[in-house]
């Protein structure tokens, strides 16, 4: 139990730095290039399924067995960090969107928990 719990952090920390270094590059990207703005939320989602996969991969590897469930629950974890900075910090309204977004990061998330299992029994 606290080594799935060790990896379930792990898996979150990878995704959050995975997000911030990708985040970082976009703000500069739009900053200094003609990139339009309507083509971000595509790159954030895209920005968003890498780094949750990477996590997952994390997660699983760490934990050894059901990466599955792993990668799932690190992207819910995830999913509701950034739901309660939606709702109590920028106040913002919940979406219809957002929800398939949420169903496609938790996909994400454990697909790269399954991978990440299989490079743990590789070891």
């Amino acid at each position: 139990m606290v080594n799935q719990l060790r990896a379930l952090t792990s898996g979150v920390i990878y995704s959050f730095l995975v997000m911030m270094i990708a985040s970082v590059i976009l703000a500069a990207l739009l900053r200094f290039t003609n990139m339009f703005t309507s083509h971000y939320t595509f790159i954030s989602i895209t920005i968003g399924c890498i780094a949750l996969c990477i996590g997952g991969i994390v997660a699983g590897k760490k934990g050894a067995s059901k990466g599955w469930l792993l990668g799932a629950l690190m992207s819910g974890c995830i999913i509701l960090i950034a739901f309660v900075i939606q709702l109590f910090v920028t106040k913002a309204p919940i979406e219809g969107m957002q929800f398939s977004y949420y169903a496609l990061y938790i996909l994400f998330g454990t697909f790269g928990g399954i991978i990440g299992v299989h490079f743990a029994n590789e070891d």
